[in-house]
């Protein structure tokens, strides 16, 4: 996809982040958007700004991890623009922090409906059209460390973006034998200066926290809020993803140096040896 002008991109979890920073981007260069997100007011507030800007901009709050609410974002957004040519299933939510043994259902069912299943949500229903016709491409943000290796205290989270990178494989194979091709991209961004570490804001009401008391050890908090200082721009991710988009490139791998963490599963596994990378948390 060479050129967004003119194109219909569905960016979930378009509010903030890297969601927003791709729905500014984007706009930019032409594309009309279909935004979701479940932060409904901050969401109206960026549909105003991108539309004053000249952006055609279709958005709708509403919880991801609903299927049936993603099948009619979907069918409203088939109707509204006719057809669509990218999608970017960007929404993740995390409980970073939290030992195994305080996680209760609620958290996995949350976190999983978000970053795996909302995934899905975000693509299948959109699948057909996207096979239809030339030049489509689909997007799934995963992890640039999570999605290559399980750390301490983010369980849900390594499960669930292992299984997206999973997805996006399977994918990518299976769409690049398809007639006519869709392209599919990975987008594993290292620490990122992005807001889903305050992901408890989104939680839904009907998965509540059922934690007693706060489990995230003070240390540990102070440790995140260190790494994430450092880490990239929502704005710099967005450039790096839009570019592979354009390349038709698989990996967006915006930290070169965690490469080792990847190599680590695959030599460990091809030795039958126990994990060698143990790190508290990403």
């Amino acid at each position: 996809m060479k050129d967004f002008k003119g194109r219909v991109a569905v960016i979930t979890g378009a509010a903030n982040g890297i969601g927003r920073a791709l729905a500014e981007q984007l706009a930019a260069e032409g594309a009309r958007l279909a935004l979701m997100d479940i932060e409904a007011d901050t969401l109206e507030t960026l549909r105003a700004e991108l539309s004053g800007r000249g952006a055609d901009v279709f958005a709708r709050a509403f919880d991801i991890g609903d299927f049936e609410a993603s099948e009619a974002f979907a069918r409203d957004v088939l109707s509204h623009f006719g057809t669509v040519n990218l999608v970017i299933a960007n929404a993740g939510v995390t409980t970073v922090g939290r030992p195994a043994v305080t996680l209760s259902i609620n958290d996995w069912r949350w976190v999983l409906g978000t970053n795996l299943f909302g995934v899905i949500h975000a693509i299948q229903p959109f699948l057909p059209t996207l096979m239809g016709q030339e030049g489509s491409h689909i997007a799934i943000t995963a992890s640039g460390v999570c999605s290559f290796t399980g750390v301490a205290l983010n369980g849900p989270y390594c499960a669930s973006k292992a299984a997206a990178i999973s997805y996006a494989e399977t994918l990518y194979r299976e769409l690049a034998a398809a007639n006519p091709p869709v392209g599919v991209t990975a987008i594993c961004p290292g620490t990122t200066l992005a807001t889903f570490q305050r992901s408890e804001e989104r939680r839904p009401a009907h998965l509540p926290d059922l934690a007693e008391t706060d489990p995230i050890p003070p240390v540990f908090r102070e440790m995140l809020a260190k790494i994430r200082a450092d880490g990239l721009t929502s704005d710099e991710v967005a450039r790096q993803s839009i570019e592979a988009i354009r390349e038709n490139r698989f990996y967006v791998i915006t930290h070169p140096e965690n490469g080792h963490i990847a190599a680590a599963r695959g030599n460990d596994a091809a030795a039958a040896r126990n994990p060698s990378i143990g790190l508290p948390g990403s």
